[in-house]
């Protein structure tokens, strides 16, 4: 958990629940509710699951907030006790459950996609070639069924990391 703690501002709720309700592809809304969040001091690392040290007040508050940008019968179905349900309206209720976790991961990954970008505006250009190095020999790594020789690739790439200067 964080020390700070971060109560969501009623501008960023909004903005949430404005993306919520727009969804699609209405990339300026989501980029607004990432720039409303960092603006008031969240990170991607607070949005984690509490496993993870993320803060699970912060993360309660914008899933509120996702919520208040869904139908009126989502908010209904999610009221409602699944016991009470048919079969239809259960799986209703679940996949409304699901649109919040996704909506959640969402904005996780827009706030760290900007943490990553301002990170890599400070670091110099054989600090970022390094870390896109990195970043290959890392894919490759996981890469099967490739039709080249993967290993030969790693290995070049490796070889070409080392006759860099370190950073």
């Amino acid at each position: 958990m964080n020390a700070k703690h971060i109560t969501l501002s009623n501008t960023a709720a909004a903005a949430i629940a404005d993306a919520t309700r727009a969804d699609g592809m209405a990339e300026n809304k989501w980029a607004k509710t990432r720039d409303e969040l960092i603006a008031i001091g969240v990170t991607a690392s607070m949005l984690e699951t509490e496993n993870k040290g993320g803060d699970v007040e912060l993360v309660n508050q914008v899933k509120a907030a996702i919520v208040m940008g869904f139908t009126k019968a989502e908010i209904a179905v999610l009221n409602k006790e699944t016991k009470t349900l048919d079969d239809s309206d259960k799986l209703f209720k679940r996949t409304t459950q699901q649109k919040i976790g996704s909506k959640l991961a969402r904005i996780r990954k827009l706030i760290t996609e900007r943490e990553e970008k301002d990170e890599d505006s400070t670091k110099t250009p054989m600090q970022l070639i390094q870390k896109l190095l990195d970043s290959v020999i890392s894919k490759l790594e996981k890469l099967e069924g490739a039709s080249f020789d993967i290993p030969r690739a790693i290995k070049d790439t490796k070889a070409l990391k080392g006759s860099m200067p370190s950073v």
